[in-house]
């Protein structure tokens, strides 16, 4: 497992943890995160990345869930479904370093385009999803 591997995976853990209404799940989730981040060496700056990488795969998930099921985006604008997941896979599975310097990015251009466009219901529906997968994580960007 890769310093970033194990850095994201801290973070699944300690968002179990913190989530999770079983203190016995909860108990169990944060001593195999601090473990994992022991055995790692990992920085508060690894935590970091790593959690913004796992924000930035849900907001791939969310924005592609969004998108096949959204009926204000005309069919044809995409092509097909296909093209849309391809795409969204590939912007996946970039590296760590990248998907954070990424979501930064995605965080400025959604809220730039939300306040441009107001309650446009397709920018409204990304900012949301934004908006929701950020505070999943616990981040504010």
């Amino acid at each position: 497992m890769t310093k970033q591997d194990a850095a994201e995976k801290v973070a699944k853990l300690m968002r179990l943890a913190k989530g999770s209404s079983n203190p016995h799940e909860a108990e169990t989730a944060k001593a195999q995160a601090e473990k994992l981040a022991s055995e790692h060496g990992l920085t508060e700056s690894d935590l970091e990345a790593g959690e913004l990488a796992a924000a930035f795969d849900d907001l791939v998930d969310g924005v592609q869930k969004f998108v096949a099921g959204h009926p204000s985006i005309p069919q044809g604008l995409f092509n097909s479904s296909a093209i849309i997941t391809d795409v969204l896979h590939k912007i996946k599975n970039i590296g760590e370093t990248d998907k954070a310097t990424k979501l930064r990015q995605i965080t400025t251009v959604v809220r730039t385009a939300s306040f441009i466009a107001g309650d446009q219901p397709v920018i409204s529906g990304l900012k949301n999803i934004l908006d929701t997968t950020l505070k999943n994580h616990g981040l504010s960007i």
